[in-house]
């Protein structure tokens, strides 16, 4: 049985999905991504960016996890805390957010979020240039209808947005987005 929070998630996205796709262009040719795509890529995009809140279990803690990213954040909100070094705010931020923060005790070395994690390290600053690249990336697939890096790079998105990044996801991640960046660039229908 879903709890009310659950319940009000899964009808703000249904409601949200219905309205955005009476909005879309009724023009197949002038849509971003497709007959469906949009009201689909709109609910994901909400679910990504808008991390859920779910109660902590015996064995899973990611929630306490993103609340601890997202109060070390606030130590440095505008240019964050520099890259490389997360370690040090989450563990303020988790002994600052007190008792009940089963995480406090733990070392945490990632938010398991990439958005939390530039968040941490690059403020509002690092976010917007992030999410800056990420939508050109998609806009420049979805123009040159590359369903293939298109798929790609929501796949990287997925893992990303609640794992820790390993090394070989981030290179992946940054190719498809430095592919997506050459489309904008140099305006050519196939990627070299």
């Amino acid at each position: 049985m879903l709890d009310f929070k659950s319940q009000r998630l899964a009808i703000f996205t249904f409601v949200f999905t219905f309205i955005a796709s009476f909005l879309t262009n009724p023009e197949p040719s002038g849509r971003l991504i497709g007959t469906l795509g949009e009201p689909n890529f709109l609910a994901a995009f909400l679910v990504f960016i808008f991390p859920f809140r779910e109660p902590a279990g015996k064995w899973e803690n990611r929630n306490q996890i993103w609340q601890t990213a997202f109060a070390a954040g606030k130590i440095n909100p505008l240019f964050g805390s520099g890259f490389g070094n997360i370690e040090k705010p989450l563990k303020i931020a988790s002994e600052k957010l007190g008792e009940n923060n089963l995480v406090r005790y733990q070392p945490i070395d990632s938010a398991h979020n990439i958005i939390l994690d530039f968040w941490i390290q690059g403020g509002a600053v690092g976010v917007a240039l992030l999410l800056l690249l990420i939508i050109s990336a998609l806009v420049a697939f979805s123009q040159k209808q590359n369903i293939f890096f298109l798929t790609i790079l929501f796949g990287l998105l997925t893992v990303l947005m609640f794992n820790p990044g390993s090394i070989v996801t981030l290179i992946a991640f940054w190719w498809v987005i430095g592919q997506g960046q050459n489309l904008n660039l140099t305006n050519q229908d196939k990627i070299v």
